[in-house]
């Protein structure tokens, strides 16, 4: 390899080091905020309540859809497209 582009990978492989780290610091931080909070009913109570207001009935998990798009797909291939 030329000298620039050692140069350009140890750059490299530091940055990606620093953000091994930062990632692991960060999940810490989050795990220890997360068993540190209180339960607050109210403010679940509110958030659940948003969901029922603004959500909708599915009849369907999408599954089905999803299994017609394939075989569409499938059929697609097959015929060279």
């Amino acid at each position: 390899m030329k000298p620039q582009n050692d140069k350009a990978r140890s750059e490299s492989e530091k940055i990606v080091t620093q953000w091994k780290y930062a990632t692991e610091a960060l999940e810490r931080v989050k795990n220890q905020e997360l068993q540190n909070t209180e339960y607050d009913y109210e403010t679940v109570d509110a958030m659940l309540e948003l969901g029922l207001k603004f959500s909708s009935l599915r009849v369907s998990s999408g599954l089905v859809e999803m299994q017609r798009f394939f075989r569409a797909w499938q059929s697609e291939i097959g015929k060279g497209g």
